[in-house]
């Protein structure tokens, strides 16, 4: 599900289970920051990162996973204790639809790079 929101909306009302759409056209990008960023490795190698990104404003959090070998397929995952969501695609870097996870809630991302091995994760409570 989808919610589409107007500048300034609140999300404390969406109840946990929702996804709450695309953290840009939401605008919930506007104050978000990287809660944890963690490399993804080829061996000694690093081929992208995973990050964690959190919004207080909306309290959601989705994942943001950037290819550092160029154009490749790139996957993001976001979970939630209620919730989560994914995206992949062939790109330099994908980012996921955000799930509800206010402050003191768990979330983790995981980012992945020509589907794995070269995969990892990060967390943020």
């Amino acid at each position: 599900m989808t919610i589409a929101l107007s500048a300034g909306a609140v999300l404390s009302a969406v109840p946990a289970s929702a996804s709450v759409g695309d953290p840009i056209q939401t605008g919930c990008a506007s104050d978000a920051y990287t809660v944890s960023t963690q490399p993804i490795k080829n061996g000694g190698g690093t081929v992208g990162q995973v990050q964690l990104r959190y919004s207080p404003r909306c309290g959601t959090n989705w994942a943001k996973t950037v290819s550092n070998i160029g154009t490749a397929y790139v996957q993001a995952i976001v979970a939630s204790p209620s919730d989560s969501a994914s995206y992949s695609a062939t790109s330099t870097s994908v980012y996921t639809d955000m799930v509800y996870a206010p402050t003191g809630v768990c979330a983790v991302a995981t980012g992945s790079i020509n589907n794995g091995p070269w995969s990892t994760y990060a967390v943020g409570c």
